[in-house]
């Protein structure tokens, strides 16, 4: 015996026929958005992640030769650079203190560099004199030269925050037993160079950056 085609009431048939269009318009909008994407080769979100300072190829801190180190009181070793000390705020270079310099060190010499960012020179500082205990925030000692920076200027280059990524900056210090004597406008890695080969000992400090 033939079942008897469904009846539908006043009331249920405009809910039947709503329901199938709302399914039939996202059916085709997923569609669409799906062809769109395999047509233009576009890759599905993904979650911004942080990548995190790696101490094991950058050590936090670096003594050199009778305790020759440097320090800073806007951050600890592995510490944040607090924003007054970027791009943020300024270009105000941060405070540093120098402890137990070689006894044969001639002059000393300063670079900071970018880890993250292919070793981008932020600050190279040269003709520090051998005595010198405090870089103050903002100065250099006396008779201290500014170098030219990565940026092709003069001077403590603050960095600036990159979105969701840590980079780390490495503060040298470098105690020569020979003067520098290179132009403050030569080329920046010629300069650290120079430095590198005059060294006879080596300190550093990190600090990073969260975007």
């Amino acid at each position: 015996m033939p079942m008897p085609a469904p009846r539908f009431t006043p009331t249920t048939r405009p809910v039947a026929l709503l329901a199938a269009l709302v399914a039939g318009s996202l059916l085709a909008s997923a569609c669409s958005a799906a062809t769109t994407g395999r047509e233009l080769g576009v890759a599905p979100a993904q979650p911004a992640q942080i990548t995190e300072p790696v101490s094991e190829v950058i050590p936090l801190a670096e003594t050199g030769i009778e305790g020759f180190s440097i320090l800073s009181s806007a951050f600890e070793a592995g510490g944040e650079l607090p924003d007054e000390y970027t791009s943020v705020s300024g270009e105000l270079s941060p405070p540093l203190s120098i402890v137990s310099v070689p006894p044969d060190t001639v002059e000393l010499a300063l670079v900071v560099t970018d880890a993250d960012n292919s070793g981008f020179v932020h600050w190279l500082v040269g003709s520090i004199p051998a005595d010198t205990t405090t870089i103050d925030a903002g100065f250099l000692p006396p008779g201290a030269i500014d170098h030219l920076n990565g940026a092709g200027g003069f001077g403590w280059f603050a960095p600036s925050k990159a979105l969701d990524m840590v980079h780390r900056y490495q503060f040298e210090l470098y105690a020569l037993n020979a003067p520098l004597e290179l132009p403050a406008d030569h080329d920046v890695l010629a300069t650290i160079d120079t430095i590198e080969r005059t060294s006879i000992s080596r300190t550093s400090i990190l600090a990073i950056l969260i975007g």
